[in-house]
């Protein structure tokens, strides 16, 4: 009878044991749960302060370039400076903390770079160094705005310059998704005062060619002919880019690389750049003299924002000049356009003149004034 009872008084061990193991797992997966709930709730306040931390950064660079429209020259290299150089209240938000605690200002930084350079317009480019020096080279480094923008082998030691043609695979990658384009340069050295004359003789068109070599590091190199001998065959030369197919990081700042040279001693104020993508838009970053500070053409501008804890840093460039788009034609016209030409045919007593309408109308509305 004792032994009866002394397992029947064990029977509820058992049952203790299970509830305190529930107990424990109900714990954990509370426990779990609450920190969960916990970590989304803050990463939910962080997207939101970083949103104003991003505010705030794009707020100090609108103050910046506020301060360059005054002052082109504004050099900031301190954020210990910033809210007294600006002369803007960099703290937006005394009860969030949010504001931009550093405003950084380079006037003249060492590369010129240009976003989607489009196929229908140029753009131009005043070239000078920040110290006053001539500029004696101009590398410009291009590669295909699209994603995959790498050339590939098949120009490899192509010196013919072979162009897109229908049915021929390895003249066609200069107008695929995966190829870069050509680039129309036109290089002008001037100095004041300037002339019709000493442009026309000074100027020289270039076409930048993706060639591949395959090595990384490499950089074409062409000679500014346009004063030496102003004629003819100094225009519309190819210039190779010896573009890196297999490593992009190989080649900076981008995948293909000329470098013009012998521009020294022709100019010692400006080089004006003109430059146009063929085929495809272009990403293109231009530096002169191996990388020395180019005034007066864009700035670059570093900005932190923060919010409570939350810090947002954004780098930005803002021209400094209007790098205009320069026409494409003598004449544009949103209108027809007609023009006369004068024929001159074989009479009886000699050459007989007649005025023809040579129209761009294709409805034949074109006349004889």
């Amino acid at each position: 009878m004792s032994r009866q009872k002394l397992h029947k008084k064990q029977n509820g061990i058992v049952s203790i044991m299970v509830a305190l193991v529930l107990m424990m797992i109900m714990t954990l997966i509370a426990l779990s749960f609450a920190f969960l709930v916990r970590r989304e709730s803050k990463q939910s306040v962080d997207r939101q302060l970083s949103t104003a931390a991003f505010y705030a950064a794009e707020s100090g660079v609108n103050d910046a370039v506020a301060k360059l429209k005054k002052d082109p020259t504004t050099l900031i290299t301190d954020c210990a400076n910033t809210a007294a150089t600006l002369g803007y209240k960099n703290n937006l938000d005394g009860t969030n903390v949010v504001g931009y605690s550093c405003v950084l200002i380079d006037p003249a930084p060492g590369t010129v770079e240009v976003k989607n350079l489009d196929t229908d317009k140029s753009r131009v480019f005043a070239l000078k160094t920040s110290d006053g020096s001539p500029i004696t080279s101009i590398q410009i480094s291009w590669q295909a705005s699209s994603v995959g923008g790498v050339v590939g082998n098949q120009f490899a030691g192509n010196t013919s310059h072979l162009l897109p043609k229908a049915g021929t695979p390895n003249q066609q990658n200069l107008t695929t998704t995966t190829g870069t384009g050509m680039v129309r340069a036109t290089v002008i050295p001037v100095k004041a005062p300037m002339t019709k004359d000493s442009l026309l003789s000074s100027a020289q068109n270039m076409y930048l060619y993706p060639t591949s070599n395959g090595l990384a590091g490499q950089r074409g190199n062409a000679n500014y002919l346009g004063s030496a001998s102003p004629n003819d065959a100094n225009q519309g030369v190819f210039a190779d880019g010896n573009c890196n197919a297999g490593n992009a990081s190989g080649n900076t700042p981008l995948y293909c690389n000329v470098v013009i040279n012998n521009i020294g001693g022709v100019n010692t104020d400006t080089v004006y750049l003109r430059l146009r993508s063929i085929y495809k838009p272009s990403d293109v970053t231009i530096m002169v003299n191996g990388g020395a500070g180019i005034a007066g053409a864009q700035a670059q501008i570093d900005a932190t924002g923060r919010a409570n804890d939350v810090v947002r840093r954004i780098r930005v460039r803002v021209p400094l000049a209007n790098d205009s788009n320069m026409p494409e034609a003598a004449i544009e016209s949103m209108d027809t356009i007609c023009k006369r030409a004068t024929v001159y045919t074989q009479g009886g007593v000699g050459m007989v003149s007649t005025d023809v309408p040579v129209g761009l109308d294709p409805t034949g509305a074109c006349s004889l004034l």
